[in-house]
């Protein structure tokens, strides 16, 4: 047993993460070669490297929490009286602040006025989303959430399930109660918060398209 060199690099968009992780061997030790069957326990993440991520979230999530700015529910107006405020406080120009405000109805779809990213466009919150004065609009992302939670894809008529890595054949039920298991570790954590699209027009938040990624790991059972 021993310590072994393996220059490894993470790619993040949180600053603690990175302060957390920005470390260097400094030399003052031996280290193992990886022959002999080490190389395999290369590629567990050591105890402390771990601590170390979750220190991290921790700590950026404090960060986030301490950083934002939380307003009562607004109208259109309201909205944009408020993202003025906030670009005259960042000293943006005139011309920025009605390129952000302006929008433009297109094939049904509105959108923001300027050359955007098409992954961009909300498609499928574009027609439940506006406010909810005259009641709770539905959720169609709530919907796919659960379809895509329940359903697989379909051959003959029947459910089926790949390995993303291997394409190999998996037994539905078993993924179905993998990603239940999934979703209840991100609960535990705390990974995530819900929130209606109401709540993403009202802090300007960018919709974030994901998907499951099934393989398996080797646990027939």
């Amino acid at each position: 047993m021993g310590l072994v060199k393996k220059p490894t690099g993470f790619l993040t968009s949180s600053k603690y993460i990175a302060i957390e992780l920005d470390k260097r061997c400094d030399g003052g030790h031996a280290h193992l070669p990886l022959v002999g069957g080490r190389a395999t326990a290369a590629q567990v993440y050591p105890d402390m490297l771990c601590e170390a991520i979750c220190r991290g979230v921790v700590n950026q999530k404090k960060f986030d929490k301490s950083n934002t700015v939380t307003t009562s529910k607004l109208s259109y107006i309201g909205l944009k009286k408020f993202v003025r405020h906030i670009c005259d406080l960042q000293g943006s120009s005139a011309n920025t602040v009605e390129q952000i405000l302006s929008t433009s109805l297109s094939e049904g779809i509105r959108r923001p006025t300027g050359d955007y990213p098409q992954n961009w466009v909300d498609y499928w919150h574009e027609e439940d989303g506006d406010d909810d004065h005259r009641g709770v609009r539905p959720q169609v992302g709530v919907t796919l959430l659960k379809k895509e939670m329940d359903g697989l894809s379909f051959k003959n008529g029947y459910e089926m399930a790949w390995d993303d890595v291997t394409n190999a054949e998996l037994l539905p039920d078993l993924v179905k109660k993998a990603r239940e298991t999934e979703m209840g570790y991100f609960a535990k954590l705390g990974v995530y918060e819900h929130a209606t699209h109401a709540d993403q027009q009202q802090t300007l938040g960018k919709i974030i398209g994901v998907r499951w990624v099934d393989v398996n790991k080797g646990d027939q059972s």
